[in-house]
């Protein structure tokens, strides 16, 4: 084969007045799938099928690396992704000539054509051969392609633990490395720690620390503020990691602010440097305000360069349909670009609703919330649980500590756990 090209190439020269140039390059610059087919499961009238589809993957970038002669892509096609007829188009240097590797009998070799079909269901060898003819290249592709459903979220059932069934009013804080419980047993609030294993000990040195004089509670921080209710139900802050606090500046809506069932959480602002967003939800008193039918929902946004002005705590409208419940018990996670919420039974009068029947989430910073289908409460959850403290750890994995049943669940979304971390 190799001689009938270069018998070509030199038919070519003689029949031509003008002088052609041959190159002693082989080279690889530019690798691209084409169209390719993929399978997908979808719910059609109720029943799960697999729907064949066609995938533009042009955009997945494959990588060249010239000196271990290796062809790839970081980024894996979807699952379901069926690479064994696919169509590439594969850019040489200096008009190299390039041929793929017979999978079955190396001595064989096949010209590459961009119109004719591969399969990359296992690596394939090329060899690519210079224009004079005279040396080649090997190169070797690999198209991955996960093996897993990147939108499925998968639980593991962690060793229950008696501690945390005692405990009630269970709230869960993941901090510089570290798991820690805060719950209540009796008319004491106590801390604790949690290995990975998911094993809930006493954390002798922060239990029995108390609030200030006049605080009730801890409602959360950012990396610069810490956040409290007092006594009188005023929002507090705290500039020194909690040694003097101050009344919080608030909008108009004062009276909206929540008093029980507060949930926190805060993450840097991604369209603003050294700027942190923190999310506050609750309930106003039932006894007092009976008639909710929705959660309160209050953000801040926090700029921690100097010189900038201060923020302050604006309450956020109900999205009519896509408002937050008004549940008991509320916990709230930042998590795959979004916020995860979750709670107990709706107290709203006169409705009804399952405790801890599912996750809300919202994409759009808190103002609006929808459930995602993603995101399942694991099999065997115990819904007779009091309250669930949540919370994610620096690998991605969700936590679920619950209140009253002493069950403690890990999971995490698929896609999440395929990123490289720096």
């Amino acid at each position: 084969m190799l001689l009938v090209v270069a018998i070509g190439v030199t038919s070519c020269l003689n029949s031509s007045s003008s002088e052609a140039t041959l190159y002693g390059e082989a080279a690889i610059t530019s690798f691209n799938l084409g169209n390719v087919t993929s399978y997908v499961h979808k719910t059609i009238n109720g029943k799960d099928s697999l729907v064949k589809t066609t995938l533009s993957a042009t955009t997945y970038k494959f990588t060249i690396d010239q000196i271990q002669h290796q062809i790839y892509n970081t980024d894996s096609l979807p699952i379901g992704t069926d690479v064994s007829r696919a169509l590439c188009v594969i850019g040489s240097r200096n008009n190299s000539t390039v041929f793929f590797v017979d999978k079955t009998d190396e001595n064989i070799l096949r010209p590459y054509s961009s119109l004719d079909s591969v399969d990359f269901s296992t690596p394939r060898k090329l060899e690519v051969w210079s224009s004079d003819m005279k040396g080649h290249t090997d190169y070797t592709v690999k198209v991955n392609v996960h093996g897993q459903d990147g939108s499925l979220f998968v639980w593991q059932k962690m060793p229950a633990s008696e501690v945390l069934a005692q405990l009630k009013d269970v709230e869960a804080h993941y901090w510089a490395g570290t798991m820690y419980l805060e719950g209540r047993m009796g008319d004491m609030t106590q801390i604790y720690r949690v290995d990975d294993k998911g094993l809930v000990m006493m954390d002798e040195e922060t239990t029995g620390k108390l609030l200030p004089p006049g605080m009730k509670r801890w409602v959360g921080s950012t990396s610069q503020e810490v956040y409290g209710l007092s006594d009188d139900n005023d929002l507090m802050v705290s500039q020194d990691g909690g040694v003097t606090w101050e009344s919080d500046i608030l909008d108009d809506d004062r009276h909206l602010l929540p008093v029980q069932d507060i949930a926190f959480v805060s993450y840097p602002l991604y369209y603003a440097t050294n700027t942190e967003y923190a999310l506050l939800v609750g309930n106003r008193s039932v006894g007092d305000f009976p008639d909710d039918k929705t959660a309160m929902v209050w953000r801040k946004i926090v700029d921690n360069d100097e010189y900038t002005p201060e923020g302050f705590w604006s309450y956020l409208e109900p999205a009519g349909d896509m408002a937050l419940p008004r549940m008991a018990h509320m916990s709230l996670v930042a998590y795959d670009d979004g916020i995860l919420a979750i709670g107990g039974e709706d107290i709203s009068e006169g409705v009804f609703s399952a405790p801890y029947a599912q996750f809300y989430q919202s994409r759009d910073d808190g103002i609006t919330w929808k459930y995602n289908k993603s995101y399942q409460l694991p099999d065997g959850f115990d819904e007779n649980a009091t309250s669930v403290g949540m919370a994610v750890d620096d690998d991605d994995y969700l936590w679920l500590f619950c209140g009253g049943t002493g069950q403690v669940w890990r999971g995490r979304l698929n896609k999440l756990g395929w990123q490289i971390k720096d």
